[in-house]
Parts: structure tokens; C-alpha cells; sequence
């Protein structure tokens, strides 16, 4: 039977047709996954069902898919997170007039200081010998977990780079000391007594070590700023106008002096001069006798690039499919792709050559009835994938390479013959009628049946519903990370009018041991005497209508959420506006809490008023997406791998058991791991890692990879770690209200009733960076006092609209200092002042 391969075409740089069969992992790029391919528009009778194409279900670059499905393709790597800094003078740092910094980053040789550390918090570089005596602008001490090991020269005149930088004993930071001291977060200014003579690399591209490093003008301190790009020269890639990638723009060429460059769209040509004649599509066979699908793609610019603009073509990736309708045995629409694989470009470069080989001639007759029907939702759906640089916002002529992918639905949409009108559709005898019908059947599993669509066109092929959707985390690289985010909605005045946003990604989850024993089952029921089990193929049923339902704090049932995007095959993505307390209430149940104050569902229309239903499971305990980095490398005795499992994510692990086996060529060979350098169940905080080692219980081909099972992983969700990374840090995260702070007569005098030492002032310090002063003439003034919302969710200790703050005394000849935060949470303050004497 015909292997029905996903293939991508490099185009755009042909001298001569060629046809490209290739397998999809040769390629460096992965379609993204999106939503319904063929949703039916509703008309009258007989109107054609047109192809959109489909629509993204991230919330950044990072692509989220159903290995299932795209297991052949390689998946685009996402960016790294940077999350917004916050800088001690209060909002984030600012690196205006900053030189360009580079740290000697896990470098044992590295002359200096060892034994610096980045915090994940505040961005900034911290000394890691002294954690507890830290303090970090975002509250608590600092945070290195996933930071590497830095060095920084000190005391040594000979160092390159800028002098000047100094230790604060009080928040462990280095800061810039050649100037006034700037702000601390332990309150104050930095302190840099008993701090060595530090010297950093500064304007150096050739200092090793990590860039990216900037000095923060308000602070004065070091602080990560994320990867600033690199120029045109370096990058050698053509150069998009802006961020979005589109094939309605022209692209400056990476070679300077050549024409700028397009990104054609694609439509199927016509026979003729003209351009008049009958499509350049045909059903026939290839010289093996098997059936195909032959057509002929034309390349043309969008029409919002002026025509008299002389431009080349941006080369490309192609990925060409044919999509269409099938239907269920309740009357419901299901969709059904083909990937084209063997895709070629012509002599001069202005079309493509496409052939797709059926499976047989039933599912070509299958294919066939589709483009002849005008209910068969026919489409002809290209991604077309480019490799560009975007602009960097804020670093002017730096850049940063993307890769994208960029759907499009040819033209005809929809696609749709008439046989009559297109005698030259399909070469030889007419082919019999096609059926476009799906046949349940259903296998049982415990107390549950579970319904699978036979194909058939593809008999042994069977499509499948998945058994719930997850929250999911993202790909590589790590860490991996909660797809989710949220933020303050817009107009909030104070906690009770605030409201929070939710956004997710879920993504589908299958029991592999469900599919494993319907395999038995169904193989029996579809497929002729003696066929082996491992004959039958699962795929994903993508069905016309799907719809999210969730129960929420304060509703009544289950609600439909007619805004969320949903792809049973790869995942959906959904935005929810919540107020406050309903959100606290979601978050806590988020944590694993209780399920009840958060349920959802995802309602399939399987037609005739049938509905199945695929949980929704909303929580951070039971995620979709790796936890563990795994590192391997040989172990001392023959066939043995010494492992390193990391912590990978933002909580910590609980590794209860742990199980593996070698395979090679897809042989299994049975395996013992031990020598765990802490004994099971472990725990790992995030960054952590647990070693062990993994035996083959007899001899291994030199070829055999380990395989890990790590069903005995839990996660203890960090509510605290969960927060700083779901943040959306890039929008107000704080609400306000206002704070009267009084001071009486009395509390000007001396402890000790000395007339000649009346305090002169009271320095009143919040924990958000706002200071004020009181004096006997002046004893009382108000202020806004910011309320960071995750105190809020999080319930810090001073409260859900709590502060903390703390109280100098400043006489003559002396001054008292409070040596510990007080909390508060009252609209008038009178504050304690700290004891003299």
C-alpha cells in the first residue's frame, strides 16, 4: 500500500524540474497547527463548502502539536523567555546610554570571582554565596534556579573591561560605583562597604562569555536584557519590513544590491495561452499502475506589492494537501487530508508540479466523488514555510532569524469540477463512485466504550476521538513552561472592580494503552483473516463542529465559550475575562485543589443530535509536555548509560519510580536502572537533577538508545514559580489605592523627654519603593500606594490589599532604623516607629 508521506519542496531557486520525494524530517520546519481546515458556510442547498485556512492555537511562536500527527515533521523552535525586569527605583530597568556587557558564563577558567548568579526575578546579577542575606526589587530574596555560573574579575588591575563595579552587602547585587549609588532594594542606597574592585567586559564582541548584559541608569545595577540580535551581515537573511511575516510585503534581499524579494502565492493553472482553458489537474495512474493525482500550481505576487516593482522570489518550503469532507454515519462532517509527495518546479521557475499517490483506487475514487461534488468542502491547502530576520523592538539595525509558516488556500476555493465541463479530469475508463462515508465501530475499555471511524477508502485506517484535552507546557528548548498567561484587564481602580485574563493552550491527550488493546480489537473487525494488528493506522478525527463548555465560580452549568479556537488533532486555545475573587478561586483550583470550581468540556457534533464529550483538565499538576531534561552518555559497564534527569519546569518534581529499556531498530531489550544518587521517591526542586544509571539485563547492539519511562514524575505544583512565569509582564500588573499616614505631636519627642533631640523627621519606606517624609511642621501626607495584583491572588502575608513598610527616626545626633517590615493594611496609618536607645 502507498506510504502517504508529508513532504516539503524547497522551491525557489530551480534551474530545471525535479521532483522532490522526500521524507517531512529532512526539513527544518513544522506546520503550524491550527483549526478546522473545511467549515461548512452556511447557505442554501447544493452551495459550495469553502476551505479557510486555518487558524493558530499558541500564544507565541512556539508551536503546539500532536506528536501523533506531526511525529514526521520537525518542530520550530520557540524563543526564549525573558520576562520583564523590575528595577529597585520602581517599573523595570532602563538601559538607555547602557555599553554592551558580556559575562564569562560556566567557564571554570574564568579569572575572577566565581560563584555570580542571574535571578529569574528581577533579571539582575547577584552574588550566589550570600542568598539569605539577598533581597530581590520583586519581593523575598533572590531566585537563580535555571541561572548558570558566572564569573566576574575582581581585584585584578589587569582585567579587561570597565572598572568601577562594586558588591552591595544589603541585596548582593553589582552595581555601577563610580557614581552616586543608586537605589537598593533592602531600602536606601546600595551599600558597597567591604565590596571588592569588579571589572566587567564592556563594547567587546570578542570577550567569551554570554551578552546581553546591560547597566540599568535608574539602579545603577547589572541586569540581563535578553538577546539583543545580531546585524544583517551576521544573519545573511533576507529581511522582513516588521514582525508579522506576510506574503503581501517585499523583503530586503540578504545580498545588498540585489532586487527585494516575495513570497508568491500559489493558485492551479490553467490549460492555454490564455490562461482560459480547463484546470491542470488529472486523476490517473503513474507507470507502476498506481492511482494518482497530478496538477500544476502557477506562482503569482499579492496584488498589494505595486506592479511595476522588479522583486525575486523569497526562497521557500512547500507543504501541499488535499482536504475534504467525509461524513459520519450520524450525518456530522469530518475532514479528511492527503499530503502531496512528489512536488517539483518547472524549467523556468513559474510553476509547480504536484503528484499524490493514493493508497488505492478507492481512495482515489474516493478523492474524485469530493472535487466533483459541491458538498465535498474540496480545498487545496499550501503552507509554505520561510526563514527571514524580524527587526529587534528597541535595538535599531538588529535583527533575529524566524521561521514561518504561512497558509494559504489555492484557488479554485472551493475546489470543485463538474466532470461534464472537465473532460480531461481523469484519464482512461470513469472511475466508479468514490464514498465519502466514515463506519463506526465501537471497543470497550474498562466500564467505557469508545467509538472508532473506519475509512473506507482506507480500510485498515481508523480515526479516534482523544480522551481529554490538558493544559499544556511548552516545547523545546527548556524549561518548559505553562502555555498559559494572564494579566489585569484594563480599568480596574482598585481590587474591587479588578479583573483578571486567562489565556491557555490545551492540548489533546490519548491513553497509548486505550489505543494499544482497540488495535486487538479492531483488526479483528476490519481487517481480512491472517492481516497482523500492527496493519491498523490511527489518526485523529478532525470533525466540522466542536465547541468548549465550562463551569465556572458563580455559574450555574456548564456554559458554551463560543470564542475558543479548537483542533481535536493539536489543541485549542481560549481567552477568559474573570473578576477577582473568581479568578483567585479558578488559580487555587488550578493548583489541583478541587476540579469543581473549574470544569470544561469539548462537545463533538457527530450529527443527528449525537454529542461526545472529551473532558477538559484544567490544572498544573496533570500538564501535557516533557518535565525532565535527560542527558546520557556511556556508563562504565558495556551497553550501560549513565543518566541525569533535570527539573525542567517551574515547580518542583517528586520522582517516585523510575523505569527504562534499550531499543534498537525497534527491538526492545529489557533494562535495570539503579544507582540513584538520592534514594526514590525523590524530590527535585526546579534545576535540580537526579542521576542514575541504566543496565541492559543482557547484551545491547552498539546501536541502542535508552528509553525512559517516567509515568512516576508528579509535579507539586509552585504557586509562587507558577505566577512569576504565566504573568504577562508586559501590561500593568498592579492596582492602587490610597494610604493616609498620620503621625501625632507626641511621637516627635525624644524617648527620653530631651527637649534638645526631637526627631526632625520620620522617613516612612514601603515595600514598593515609595518613601515619605514627616515632619513636626508636616505630620501627616497620602499617597497611591501600588498593590502588585499577585499579592492579591497569592495572598501575601500582609493580605489580599495588605503593605508592609517600615520607619526611620531622624534626630540630631542619631538615627533609628526598623530592622524588619511591618504589615499593615488599614486606609489611615499611624505607623509604630522603631525602638531607641
Amino acid at each position: 500500500m502507498a506510504s502517504n508521506r508529508l513532504v516539503l519542496a524547497r522551491v525557489g531557486a530551480a534551474a530545471s524540474f525535479r521532483p522532490v520525494v522526500a521524507e517531512a524530517a529532512s526539513a527544518d520546519i513544522m506546520p503550524a497547527p491550527q483549526r478546522n481546515l473545511a467549515e461548512a458556510i452556511p447557505a442554501a442547498a447544493l452551495a459550495p463548502r469553502l476551505v479557510r485556512p486555518r487558524v493558530d492555537v499558541t500564544l507565541d511562536e512556539t508551536r503546539i502539536v500532536n506528536p501523533q500527527i506531526f511525529d514526521q515533521v520537525v518542530k520550530i523552535r520557540p524563543r526564549p523567555i525573558v520576562l520583564l525586569n523590575t528595577c529597585p527605583a520602581g517599573g523595570v530597568h532602563d538601559h538607555n546610554g547602557s555599553a554592551a556587557y558580556t559575562l564569562a558564563c560556566d567557564d571554570p577558567q574564568a579569572r575572577g570571582q566565581p560563584d555570580w548568579r542571574w535571578c529569574r526575578k528581577c533579571q539582575g546579577l547577584a552574588y550566589g554565596g550570600g542568598v539569605a542575606q539577598s533581597r530581590c526589587p520583586r519581593g523575598g530574596q533572590h531566585d537563580h534556579t535555571g541561572s548558570a555560573a558566572y564569573t566576574v574579575a575582581m581585584n585584578d588591575p589587569a582585567a579587561p573591561g570597565q572598572p568601577g563595579w562594586r558588591w552591595c552587602h544589603k541585596c548582593q547585587g553589582l552595581a555601577y560605583g563610580g557614581g552616586a549609588p543608586g537605589p537598593c532594594p533592602a531600602g536606601g542606597q546600595h551599600d558597597h562597604g567591604g565590596s571588592g574592585a569588579y571589572a566587567v567586559p564592556m563594547n567587546d564582541p570578542n570577550a567569551p562569555g554570554q551578552t546581553g548584559w546591560r547597566w540599568c541608569r535608574k539602579c545603577q545595577g547589572l541586569a540581563y536584557a535578553g538577546d539583543t540580535g545580531l546585524s544583517r551581515e551576521e544573519l545573511a537573511l533576507p529581511v522582513a519590513p516588521g514582525q508579522e511575516v506576510t506574503d503581501t510585503v517585499t523583503y530586503e534581499p540578504a545580498v545588498p544590491g540585489t532586487p527585494p524579494m516575495h513570497l508568491p502565492q500559489y493558485r492551479l493553472a490553467r490549460r492555454g495561452t490564455t490562461g482560459t482553458g480547463g484546470y491542470e489537474i488529472r486523476f490517473g495512474q503513474a507507470p507502476d499502475g498506481a492511482p494518482i493525482l497530478t496538477l500544476r500550481l502557477e506562482k503569482q505576487r499579492a496584488p498589494q506589492i505595486p506592479a511595476g516593482t522588479a522583486t525575486a522570489e523569497l526562497p521557500h518550503e512547500i507543504l501541499l494537501r488535499l482536504t475534504y469532507r467525509l461524513v459520519l454515519a450520524g450525518g456530522g462532517g469530518a475532514t479528511k487530508e492527503l499530503a502531496f509527495q512528489e512536488i517539483g518546479e518547472t524549467a523556468d521557475g513559474l510553476s509547480l508540479v504536484a503528484t499524490l499517490r493514493f493508497s488505492g483506487p478507492a481512495e482515489r475514487d474516493q478523492a474524485l466523488a469530493a472535487v466533483t461534488n459541491l458538498e465535498g468542502g474540496a480545498g487545496l491547502l499550501i503552507t509554505r514555510s520561510v526563514r527571514v530576520a524580524i527587526p529587534v523592538v528597541g535595538s535599531p539595525n538588529r535583527f533575529r532569524p524566524v521561521t514561518r509558516a504561512l497558509e494559504q488556500v489555492a484557488e479554485p476555493n472551493p475546489f470543485f469540477f463538474n466532470p461534464d465541463l472537465n473532460r480531461d479530469l481523469f484519464e482512461g475508463p470513469r472511475p466508479g463512485a468514490g464514498q465519502l462515508g466514515l463506519s463506526p465501530h465501537q471497543v470497550a475499555q474498562g466500564d467505557r466504550f469508545h467509538t472508532y471511524w473506519q475509512d473506507t477508502a482506507r480500510p485498515n485506517t481508523a480515526y479516534y476521538l482523544p480522551n481529554a484535552f490538558r493544559l499544556a507546557r511548552r516545547g523545546k528548548p527548556a524549561p518548559f513552561l505553562p502555555v498559559v498567561a494572564t494579566r489585569l484587564a484594563p480599568g480596574a481602580t482598585g481590587p474591587e472592580n479588578a479583573a483578571m485574563v486567562l489565556e491557555f493552550v490545551a492540548t489533546p491527550f490519548t491513553d497509548p494503552d486505550r489505543l494499544a488493546a482497540a488495535r486487538q480489537a479492531l483488526a479483528a473487525k476490519l481487517l481480512p483473516a491472517g492481516a497482523s494488528p500492527d496493519d491498523i493506522v490511527f489518526e485523529p478525527l478532525q470533525v466540522e463542529k466542536a465547541s468548549l463548555w465550562m463551569a465556572l465560580p458563580g455559574a450555574v452549568g456548564f456554559t458554551e465559550r463560543p470564542g475558543a479556537l479548537i483542533d481535536l488533532r493539536s489543541g485549542l486555545t481560549h481567552v477568559e475575562t474573570l473578576p477577582l475573587p473568581a479568578f483567585q478561586a479558578v488559580y487555587d483550583a488550578l493548583m489541583g485543589g478541587s476540579v469543581a470550581l473549574m470544569r470544561g468540556e469539548v462537545r463533538v457534533d457527530l450529527g443527528s443530535g449525537v454529542t461526545d464529550r472529551i473532558p477538559f483538565e484544567a490544572r498544573f499538576d496533570t500538564m501535557n509536555g516533557n518535565l525532565v531534561e535527560v542527558q546520557a552518555a556511556p556508563g562504565l559497564a558495556p551497553g550501560s548509560f549513565a543518566l541525569t534527569l533535570t527539573n525542567a519546569i517551574e515547580s518542583p518534581l517528586t520522582v517516585a519510580s523510575l523505569g527504562g529499556l534499550l531499543r534498537a531498530a525497534g527491538q526492545d531489550v529489557a533494562a535495570t536502572i539503579g544507582e540513584f544518587s538520592q534514594p526514590l521517591p525523590a524530590e527535585l526542586a526546579p534545576g535540580a537533577s537526579l542521576s542514575c544509571v541504566l543496565t541492559p539485563a543482557a547484551p545491547a547492539p552498539a546501536e541502542a538508545q535508552p528509553v525512559l519511562d517516567l509515568d512516576g514524575l508528579r509535579v507539586r505544583p509552585d504557586a509562587a514559580g507558577l505566577w512569576e512565569v504565566i504573568l504577562d509582564t508586559t501590561t500593568p500588573n498592579e492596582i492602587s489605592r490610597t494610604i493616609r499616614v498620620k503621625l501625632f505631636p507626641a511621637m516627635f519627642e525624644a524617648p527620653d523627654g530631651n527637649a534638645a533631640e526631637p526627631a526632625l523627621a520620620v522617613l516612612v519606606q514601603f515595600e514598593r519603593g515609595t518613601t515619605l517624609e514627616l515632619t513636626p511642621e508636616k505630620p501627616e501626607a497620602e499617597l497611591r500606594l501600588p498593590i502588585p495584583i499577585g499579592s492579591i491572588v497569592l495572598r501575601s502575608a500582609a493580605g489580599p490589599s495588605g503593605y508592609r513598610y517600615r520607619c526611620s527616626v531622624i534626630r540630631r545626633s542619631s538615627r533609628a532604623t526598623d530592622s524588619e517590615w511591618r504589615e499593615d493594611s488599614s486606609d489611615l496609618l499611624v505607623p509604630l516607629l522603631p525602638k531607641e536607645g
